[in-house]
């Protein structure tokens, strides 16, 4: 994955990166307005990725656009 943009409100919205279906541990946990490294999911094994975005109803930003190659 790589980030083309990204700004959310810091600590209450959020995105989570895994590759096993299991949100409890996964790969990244991205908030604020800094724009993340480049993110490699889905490589290995199942070839899969999931996101989960988690949002609350106070603050809105740009959000996010992400490119997957």
């Amino acid at each position: 994955f790589t980030f083309n943009t990204f700004h959310l409100e810091d600590h209450h919205d959020y995105l989570l990166i895994t590759e096993n279906g299991s949100f409890v541990q996964p790969l990244a946990r991205l908030t604020g307005a800094e724009l993340p490294s480049p993110i490699n999911a889905g490589l290995y094994g199942n070839f899969k990725a999931q996101l989960r975005f988690i949002s609350d109803f106070s603050i809105s930003y740009e959000g996010f656009n992400i490119t997957f190659s």
